[in-house]
């Protein structure tokens, strides 16, 4: 696994978004973040006039539309995060997708910045729940409100859904797709 760091970190001067959910999932998959859409120009916010994070931007993109459309289009995988741990187990052992390499995943929660910007959550690399390496370039970790995150195999019932007429599937906008 390689450790990156993430390139952006979350500011008034950048609308309050960084970029470690891109930085996270490219560690599990091995590649470039760079070759992912940049996480900094989605989930964008206003800043308060104390200087705390304020209320999402009008017309803000969203992050987890353009993160699973990417993932459908060039790994044929989908995210997906799981609120509680009793969902993950089923009498007994957790279930892991065998695609993760050593039982990687991906937690996500609230990190020492969430109250000073609003409340907003962190996303680090984990192994059977524990977090193994937190790209922010502070490693401070996560805090509490944990969920898990994993990278699944595209569902069938999803591709039948994406097929309905009518049924708007959002274009990757990575930036080799972007060209």
């Amino acid at each position: 696994m390689r450790e990156l760091t993430q390139t952006v970190t979350a500011s008034a001067a950048n609308g309050w978004a960084g970029n470690c959910w891109q930085t996270s999932i490219a560690i599990l998959l091995d590649i470039d973040p760079e070759s992912m859409p940049p996480q900094e120009k989605y989930d964008l916010y206003s800043t308060n006039e104390d200087g705390s994070r304020g209320s999402p931007v009008d017309g803000s993109k969203s992050y987890y539309n353009a993160i699973q459309a990417y993932l459908r289009t060039h790994h044929d995988l989908a995210y997906c995060e799981l609120h509680t741990v009793d969902e993950m187990i089923i009498d007994g052992p957790l279930l892991i997708n065998p695609a993760f390499r050593d039982g990687l995943h991906m937690l996500t929660g609230r990190t020492v910045r969430s109250d000073t910007f609003g409340g907003l959550r962190h996303v680090v690399v984990g192994r059977n729940g524990k977090t193994i390496w937190d790209p922010h370039p502070s490693h401070a970790g996560l805090l509490d409100e944990i969920r898990w995150a994993f990278l699944v195999p595209y569902p069938k019932v999803w591709r039948e859904s994406d097929k309905r007429p009518g049924n708007i599937v959002s274009p990757c906008a990575c930036p080799e797709c972007a060209k």
